[in-house]
């Protein structure tokens, strides 16, 4: 799926996108036609995956941020993924193995991929592109809170996100010196455009690695420099933050220990070690979300959330064997619900961040389109709507300092050894104290804009993304809806650069009662000059909107009734945190869609690939199995998105879209010299598979058999590791056992009842010989 992705938003529907090469398969024309046809750009912008999808994802947004192409993701799985001695098994011998897996083999190829991918020579993308990566941290990994009486607890959590960035419209703002310049974006200057360079291909290689490191398969690896990309709370505020007093849509997650801002230092590791990010976080939705809101927009656009995933919830954490009559049945003995109830942890990630993105989308829905409303209302009759804003008025301005001061406490504490449960009332204050960042009592002179802006930085992104939103809308399929979008963008990439510096100075509140915390806001709002460059900031936005949202009004009119819009949406909702919102589609693409090549007997889900064989290992067995999974892969990604390219809103697909998705997939299976019967056959072959039958295929080659016995052989040496954290008991049977079994005397000196003529002929014999029958197959003796 992300080759197919690949073709369709990097190459054949990039909004430069050049002419095609006289060697472009027939694939990507077909996506460079559909996509001419409809007139329609695709941008990558955000990547986030686990395991064996982090490693793809890593790769893919390498490459975007780059600009070169894809390095072969194919050969990568199908080449150097294979179980054979100096690739994935390590070279034989006879001593003690930390894991199955040879890690440094894999690193090794990981980190070629990404020189490919990152080499100098490609034109670098000129959008912002963000790569998330989660693993999974062993050791001590407390976090500490205290409750309401001051008793101070630990919370475990061992999840970790890793986010490399690149941005090259990222802006530092530098607090005016004396009077402000005529042009406010003087004070702006550009930012290191990010992590996404060669020079950090280690490190993604090393992030790669470690979030695919299957517990067993692949040993450990140290976090060492991937500090600098961790993604945590307290560090982020520290360093960056996202309103009036610090603090960036996603932080609200402080309290649910997930996701910040920004990435510590170097050196910021703890000296962890980590393992594969499944076992805690399959979908790192929340820092997926926090990066979406932080995008500018240059162009009419539609927000895409795809969701790429091999398993299609089908009895996956149940084990079920077939009956006589080619049903499927639950097995209820206590071997198989022992191992379904161990299974079934894997799908609270994906449930859970199924959840929150159901919970985002519907409470962004809300809140958009309500204060959309308003905002047009406002504009068209300011009188009637004024009635009311003078009534919720008072009310808004106590919440608009108490959820400041809220924002301001929630960053300070992220600073502190101990994190409250439970926040203090931090009601009381006047806000006539915030007078730089809280309006004054007189709605009218709070909208005088001919000078400085009194509502804070929360105010001006709302009122920014609001106005955007509108323009979409008023002037959809005009000329000057591109120009005017990326005039109100780069305002909204100045007023986040605002709200980052005065992040810096807020934090360093020596305490946080109500009144110190007042007095940072107010010192850091008064420091960077922020109400006179906001001021400057809003009146550009305006000028901007009205450039192309074609409405009788002037400058004032326009920020007037998008002020009345803020009053009247948030006056009634409390003193919680800003939250930024933005609607969003999601795509779940998975391998349950139907394809117009075969008729398979059952629908086509997750057991037509051979990789969910054996615990998701079965296709490292066979190379053509792994092209088999690849192809289908690459049919999927076509079915879904043409199904998203195609769709407008609520509305059904058009008639023509089986025939395009037909089209696309034999064009697919032309570049992959595959035929349609082939994939037939296959089906009705992998229908047949289970865990004894799988095994019994891959023995039935000679170099299945060789794979049988290698990976048999190195199970059998991890057996013999002896650790401080093995219990003597457990590596004293496993050498004992491994002894037994292994098809040569142990390593090392023999243990004393090895040397027992009588024990050796025993062994020789029985189990062993009937163990390695076993492992060879019954028609694969040796």
């Amino acid at each position: 799926m992300t080759h197919e992705i690949d073709l369709l938003l990097r190459r054949a529907g990039a909004p430069d996108r050049a002419e095609l090469p006289a060697d472009a398969g027939p694939a990507l024309r077909g996506w460079r036609a559909l996509c001419d046809e409809l007139g329609v750009d695709v941008i990558i912008d955000v990547v986030a995956g686990t395991s064996a999808g982090g490693i793809n994802g890593a790769v893919l947004a390498s490459a975007v941020a780059a600009g070169n192409p894809l390095p072969s993701l194919k050969e990568l799985w199908v080449e150097a993924a294979q179980l054979s001695r100096g690739k994935l098994l390590r070279g034989s011998g006879r001593g003690p193995l930390p894991s199955l897996l040879d890690g440094a083999y894999f690193t090794g190829q990981l980190r070629g991929l990404f020189d490919r991918a990152l080499r100098g020579g490609g034109r670098p993308a000129a959008h912002p592109v963000t790569l998330l990566t989660t693993a999974t941290a062993l050791g001590e990994q407390d976090t500490v809170w205290s409750d309401s009486t001051g008793c101070q607890f630990a919370v475990p959590d061992h999840r970790r996100v890793y986010r490399f960035r690149h941005d090259p419209g990222a802006v530092l703002f530098q607090p005016p010196a004396g009077e402000l310049p005529e042009d406010p974006f003087t004070l702006f200057t550009p930012a290191d455009p990010g992590q996404l360079t060669a020079a950090a291909a280690a490190d993604l290689a090393l992030a790669a690695r470690a979030t695919a490191g299957f517990p067993g398969a692949f040993e450990p690896v140290a976090e060492a420099g991937l500090g600098a990309y961790r993604v945590r709370c307290e560090t982020d505020i520290r360093r960056r933050g996202d309103s009036d007093i610090g603090r960036r849509e996603g932080d609200d997650i402080t309290r649910r220990g997930g996701d910040g801002d920004d990435a510590g230092g170097p050196g910021d590791s703890d000296g962890a070690v980590l393992i594969d990010g499944g076992v805690l976080d399959n979908t790192p939705f929340e820092p997926l979300m926090t990066e979406i809101w932080r995008r500018p927009v240059e162009s009419d656009w539609r927000r895409v959330i795809g969701y790429v995933t091999a398993g299609d919830g089908l009895d996956h954490a149940t084990v079920a064997t077939r009956d006589g009559s080619g049903g499927r049945r639950l097995d209820t003995d206590w071997f198989p619900v022992l191992t379904s109830a161990m299974r079934m942890g894997s799908e609270s990630s994906f449930r859970n961040g199924v959840d929150a993105l159901a919970r985002r989308s519907a409470e962004a829905e809300r809140q958009v389109r309500g204060t959309e409303e308003l905002f047009t209302e406002a504009l068209r009759d300011p009188g009637k709507a004024r009635a009311a804003v003078d009534a919720l008025y008072p009310l808004y301005r106590r919440n608009r300092i108490e959820s400041g001061l809220l924002d301001a406490y929630q960053a300070h504490t992220g600073e502190l050894a101990a994190r409250p449960l439970c926040t203090p009332s931090l009601s009381g204050v006047a806000p006539d104290r915030a007078p730089r960042w809280v309006p004054p009592a007189d709605f009218d002179r709070a909208c005088d804009l001919t000078g400085e802006w009194r509502w804070g930085t929360v105010v001006a992104d709302r009122t920014i993304r609001l106005l955007i939103r509108d323009l979409r809308v008023r002037a959809a399929g005009t000329p000057a809806l591109d120009d005017t979008l990326r005039s109100l963008s780069r305002v909204l990439t100045a007023v986040i650069a605002v709200r980052d510096h005065i992040a810096t100075l807020v934090v360093t509140a020596e305490d946080d009662d109500a009144e110190t915390l007042l007095r940072a806001v107010n010192d850091a709002a008064a420091a960077s000059s922020s109400p006179a460059v906001l001021g400057a900031l809003l009146r550009a936005a305006a000028d901007g909107y009205l450039a192309g949202a074609g409405v009788d009004a002037g400058p004032g009119d326009v920020l007037r009734a998008a002020l009345m819009a803020e009053v009247l949406a948030s006056a009634a909702g409390g003193d919680g945190p800003f939250r930024r919102m933005s609607r969003f589609d999601v795509l779940r693409m998975g391998p349950d869609v139907s394809s117009p090549l075969v008729e398979p007997r059952r629908p086509l889900g997750a057991w037509k690939l051979y990789g969910t064989q054996l615990r998701h290992f079965g296709a490292f067995a066979r190379p053509e199995w792994r092209v088999a999974d690849f192809v289908w892969g690459r049919l999927d990604g076509a079915a879904h998105l043409i199904g998203v390219l195609l769709r407008r809103g609520d509305d059904p697909l058009p008639d023509h879209a089986a025939g395009l998705v037909r089209a696309v997939q034999e064009a697919v299976l032309a570049e992959e010299d595959a035929v349609a019967a082939d994939l037939s056959a296959a089906l009705q072959a992998v229908d047949e598979l289970d865990t004894r039958a799988t095994l019994d295929l891959i023995r039935s080659t000679p170099s299945g058999r060789a794979i049988a016995r290698d990976t048999v052989t190195d199970v059998l040496r991890m057996l013999t590791v002896r650790g401080a954290g093995t219990p003597s008991a457990l590596s004293s049977a496993g050498s004992w056992l491994a002894g037994v079994l292994s098809r040569r005397s142990p390593p090392g000196r023999p243990p004393a009842w090895w040397l027992k003529p009588p024990l050796r002929l025993v062994t020789a014999w029985w189990p062993r010989r009937r163990f390695w029958d076993w492992v060879y197959g019954r028609d694969g003796r040796q």
